[in-house]
C-alpha cells in the first residue's frame, strides 16, 4: 500500500512537473505573441503616422502645384499683356527692315509675268498683304469679286506651293511679300493696297506709288491694340487712304472721321462691291 502510494505520489509529481513545463512554454509563447502584437501595434501606429505624413506631403505638394499653376497663369497673363504693349514702332522697323533687305536681294524675274499677258486690259492691280489670317476668306472673297469686275488681284496665302497660283480669272495668290514688293517696284503702275491691319504699312510704305484702301474689319484691340503709335497709324491711314470701308456697323465708330466710308459687310453685297469698284476706277 505504501509502495502504491509512493508510485502515485511520484506520478502526480511528474505530471505536475510536466504541467509546469507546459505552462512555462505557454507563458513564453504568450510573451512572444504579446511582443509580436505590441510590435504590430507599433508598426500600425508608425504606418498610420507614415500614411498621415505621406497624405500631408501629398496635400502640401498639391497646394504647391496649385500655387505654381496660378503663378504660371499670372506670368502668362503678364507676358500677353507685355506682348499687347509691344512697341508698334519697334515691330514696324523690324518688319520694314526685313522687307527692304529681302526685296533688294531677290530677283524680280522670279515673279511670273504670265498674268500680265493674260490680262492686258485690266482696270488696275489690287494687292492684299499678309495680315489678319482669320479674315482671309473675307479678303479673298472681295478680291475675287473685283477680279470678276476686271481688276488684277493678288491675295497673300502662305500655304501655296508656287510663287503665285491662279484662282478665279484675274485672281492670284502669292506667298512671298518681298518678291511681290520688288516686282511692284519694277512696274510702271500704281497698285491699290487693301490694308486690314496697321502693321501692313511696314510693307506698303516701301512702295513709292500706291493707292490705299483701308478696310476696318475687326475690334480695335486686334487692329491696332493699346500702343499709342499704333493708334496714331490708324488715324494716319484714315487720313491718307483713298478709300475706307468697314465690315460691320459696330466698327463705324472707328472710322467716324471719314464720312465717305462705305459699309462693306461681305462680297455678297454686290451693290457695295460695285461702289468700291467704281470708286477705284476714279
Amino acid at each position: 500500500m505504501n509502495r502504491q502510494q509512493l508510485y502515485a505520489d511520484r506520478f502526480a509529481l511528474l505530471e505536475q512537473s510536466h504541467h509546469e513545463v507546459q505552462l512555462d512554454a505557454l507563458r513564453r509563447l504568450h510573451g512572444r505573441k504579446l511582443m509580436e502584437l505590441n510590435e504590430r501595434k507599433r508598426d500600425a501606429r508608425n504606418l498610420g503616422m507614415n500614411v498621415k505624413e505621406l497624405s500631408d506631403a501629398v496635400k502640401e505638394k498639391g497646394q504647391k502645384a496649385v500655387e505654381l499653376e496660378q503663378h504660371i497663369q499670372r506670368m502668362s497673363l503678364l507676358l500677353e499683356h507685355k506682348k499687347q504693349l509691344a512697341s508698334y514702332e519697334s515691330e514696324y522697323e523690324q518688319r520694314q527692315s526685313y522687307y527692304f533687305q529681302e526685296s533688294g536681294r531677290i530677283d524680280p524675274g522670279l515673279f511670273p509675268n504670265i498674268f500680265l499677258a493674260k490680262h492686258t486690259a485690266y482696270k488696275g492691280i489690287i494687292v492684299a498683304p499678309d495680315g489678319l489670317r482669320f479674315q482671309s476668306e473675307r479678303i479673298s472673297g472681295l478680291l475675287k469679286e473685283l477680279a470678276d469686275d476686271g481688276y488684277l488681284c493678288f491675295s497673300f496665302n502662305v500655304g501655296i506651293h508656287e510663287a503665285t497660283e491662279c484662282g478665279a480669272d484675274g485672281f492670284y495668290e502669292y506667298k512671298d511679300e518681298a518678291l511681290l514688293l520688288r516686282w511692284l517696284a519694277e512696274q510702271e503702275t500704281t497698285p491699290t493696297i487693301l490694308c486690314t491691319w496697321v502693321l501692313q504699312s511696314a510693307w506698303f510704305d516701301l512702295l513709292k506709288n500706291k493707292t490705299i484702301w483701308y478696310d476696318v474689319c475687326d475690334h480695335e484691340d486686334v487692329l491696332w491694340g493699346t500702343d499709342a503709335m499704333s493708334k496714331l497709324k490708324h488715324y494716319g491711314l484714315l487720313r491718307e487712304a483713298n478709300l475706307v470701308t468697314y465690315s460691320n456697323k459696330k466698327w463705324k465708330k472707328y472710322i467716324a472721321a471719314r464720312k465717305d466710308a462705305i459699309e462693306l459687310e461681305s462680297r455678297s453685297d454686290e451693290h457695295a462691291v460695285s461702289k468700291v469698284s467704281a470708286w477705284l476706277e476714279v
